[in-house]
């Protein structure tokens, strides 16, 4: 498996910290560890919770969720589209 960079770090906590927006959470309730942040094989993100995150999301019927992350040297962005 390939290194990944800081930049993909902070790319994934851009996402985890988009999602618990959506979740009108914040990280109160919803560990960062219980939302993950993966690519598919053509690089397209997607969002997997588990834990209390997942329990948030379906207590709000959430059961799609649309993710796009950007980035630049010093920033990255994330929005999430969530939808029952």
């Amino acid at each position: 498996q390939e290194s990944r960079g800081l930049g993909d770090v902070y790319k994934r906590q851009a996402g985890k910290e988009a999602v618990v927006k959506a979740l009108g959470t914040g990280f109160f309730g919803v560990e960062a560890i219980e939302i993950e942040i993966l690519r598919r094989e053509n690089g397209s993100p997607y969002v997997v919770l588990h834990g209390g995150a997942a329990r948030k999301a379906e207590e709000l019927c959430i059961r799609d969720w649309q993710i796009s992350i950007t980035n630049t040297k010093e920033l990255a962005t994330a929005f999430v589209i969530a939808s029952a």
